[in-house]
């Protein structure tokens, strides 16, 4: 037994040691804390060695604390913490031995930036939002030296005592919302536009929104539906099944909320969605002007909905689906909310596949494609083939503030047709060298786009533009004239040497099993593929291929059509499209049935 204990007792030192002569280490890998393996020994050797109960010790019962308590009692934990670390640092004394000043303003660093994102969360989860984003924003912008870090935790001290101040003045009364919406059953660190969109829109007119996205837990979901009147769902067809599910358990808790569907599926398959019970109403096309009304009628309790355009509804039992009004007014949408997403979940920290420095985020700037390719949603529906944009000055506003409130150094815009206005592509280049802005930015174009703007295009990399993503879909120009592309493959690899000789990337998309592929044109594609990638790595430039996806038919697109005279059954009910997509929006290769 003897041997046993000093065999542990001299493992526990060492591991010890080694955690404490390389905090960079321990840092890097377990923020605040040991690597769970070694505790064990660590415990051991603490519980003979009490001199090392201040560093180590303490900072892994704090950690484990901290992850295990929950809202209030989590806090107070923290609090504790942060007053032992003043005393210690006022003391003149070390938080960890062997540890320099400069790692002991890096362990600072850390604690306050955790701090401050969990007294964030606090926040967040009353509903403050403004207080949670002031909390994220030091989380994000602090920089403690070891000067100012007594000052620096005394602000943390404070800030965690009006938390908790706040929490039980809020503890018995909760927000109501006008509306929730959420978008869920998929992750993506692209930012869900709908949902900015839409929530920027009913917080100018003065409504009060909740928005939650595919990182919340359907728990979390459920327990914040009971505090809207109504909850709406961002739907296209790859969430059709979660967002069934969570629409029937809300009814099922909640029988007393409207339920309203909106996106891609609803617009395509309206009265398909309102014979399902549980959803009360759709809204086609742009949802920002009807969802808006929606919400005013509802708390007016005036059930006379005929008036709202691109509204889907029952009337005792009959379905009625108003037109679609007029396109929504992207020119006077306001600065996007953003906020009302938690952002660090779309912060990316790379672009095809190239590393960077500092966290890259996506912007709206434009909205429609003119394009009329025939697969697409946009050949459908007309609101989506209307081009629109922010003005240019509003943009670069915006822009200004992500890099000053999100340390964003790259920009990702989302537009669908980043290089159809030549125009207003050169007035944002411009206007980001008159106000000497540093940042790199990219989009995706369309291919011809790209050919015929070539020498904006390099004026546009003087001004930080990095990467242009075109996508060239098929590797046989017969398919590419039935898309109505209006490109050829050659196109395709003009483009792309263009890109790669002048040292932009690129993020090509391709497609196969489309509609009437032989098998040799799918080898043609995968052909195309391939030297796409040759063309790129001997420039040493680095490109990121997106496929190739497996074609997905859009209802009442001309594809659409040939995949029925093909012998694709088209699904009946919401639940036959549940079981027949994929969770990443694909479908089931039983379900491709147009390739015979």
């Amino acid at each position: 037994m003897t041997t046993v204990i000093l065999k542990m007792y001299v493992r526990g030192l060492g591991k010890a040691l080694h955690f404490y002569f390389k905090p960079g280490l321990r840092y890097q890998r377990y923020p605040g804390s040991l690597d769970p393996q070694t505790n064990k020994y660590v415990k051991i050797w603490l519980k003979y060695v009490p001199g090392t109960k201040r560093g180590i010790r303490k900072v892994w019962e704090t950690y484990n604390q901290i992850i295990c308590e929950k809202d209030l009692n989590k806090f107070k934990l923290l609090l504790k913490r942060v007053e032992d670390m003043l005393k210690t640092v006022e003391a003149g004394g070390s938080f960890h031995i062997s540890m320099s000043k400069s790692e002991e303003a890096l362990s600072l660093k850390r604690l306050a930036m955790n701090i401050y994102y969990e007294i964030g969360l606090l926040y967040e989860c009353c509903h403050d939002y403004n207080a949670a984003l002031d909390n994220y924003d030091r989380a994000s912008q602090i920089v403690v030296n070891y000067q100012s870090g007594m000052a620096s935790l005394r602000k943390i001290r404070d800030k965690v005592y009006q938390a908790i101040q706040f929490l039980l003045a809020r503890r018995k009364e909760k927000t109501q919302y006008d509306v929730l919406i959420v978008n869920v059953g998929m992750v993506s660190q692209s930012i869900p536009w709908a949902l900015i969109v839409l929530g920027t829109k009913l917080l100018k007119e003065g409504r009060r929104v909740r928005l939650m996205d595919g990182y919340s837990q359907e728990s979390r979901i459920l327990k914040e539906a009971s505090y809207s009147r109504l909850i709406g769902f961002s739907v296209m067809t790859a969430q059709i099944d979660s967002s069934l599910r969570l629409s029937r358990e809300i009814k099922r808790l909640y029988p007393d909320k409207f339920i309203v569907w909106g996106g891609v599926h609803p617009t395509l398959f309206a009265e398909q969605c309102l014979k399902e019970g549980v959803i009360d109403f759709v809204i086609t096309g742009d949802g920002e002007d009807a969802l808006t009304n929606l919400t005013t009628c509802l708390e007016n309790k005036d059930y006379s909905f005929n008036n709202i355009s691109g509204l889907g509804f029952k009337n005792n039992g009959a379905i009625v689906i108003n037109p679609m009004g007029k396109p929504a007014r992207f020119e006077d949408a306001g600065p996007w909310k953003i906020e009302l997403l938690d952002m660090r979940n779309y912060m990316s920290w790379s672009i095809a596949l190239v590393d960077f420095k500092y966290p890259s985020m996506g912007f709206l700037a434009t909205r429609g494609c003119p394009r009329g390719c025939a697969f697409c949603i946009n050949s459908i529906v007309r609101h989506t083939r209307i081009y629109r944009a922010k003005s240019v000055e509003c943009v670069l506003d915006e822009i200004e503030q992500l890099i000053a409130k999100y340390n964003a150094r790259t920009i990702n815009f989302s537009d669908e047709a980043f290089l159809v206005n030549s125009n207003y592509f050169n007035s944002l280049v411009e206007g980001i060298t008159k106000r000497s802005l540093k940042f790199e930015w990219g989009g995706g174009a369309h291919i011809s786009d790209i050919l015929r703007n070539k020498d904006l295009i390099l004026k546009a990399k003087k001004a930080g533009l990095i990467y242009i993503g075109g996508s060239g879909e098929s590797g046989s120009n017969r398919l590419l004239r039935l898309m109505k592309k209006n490109i050829t493959v050659e196109d395709t690899l003009e483009c792309m040497h263009f890109l790669a000789d002048n040292g932009l990337m690129t993020a090509s998309n391709f497609m196969t099993h489309l509609p009437t592929e032989t098998v040799q044109e799918r080898k043609a594609t995968l052909a195309l593929i391939k030297m796409v990638k040759d063309i790129f790595k001997e420039k040493n430039n680095p490109s990121f291929i997106m496929g190739p996806s497996v074609f997905r038919p859009y209802p009442g697109s001309e594809f659409y059509d040939m995949c029925l005279k093909s012998g694709f059954k088209e699904p009946q009910t919401l639940e036959d499209w549940g079981r027949m997509i994929l969770p990443d929006g694909h479908f089931k290769f039983d379900n491709i049935t147009w390739l015979g």
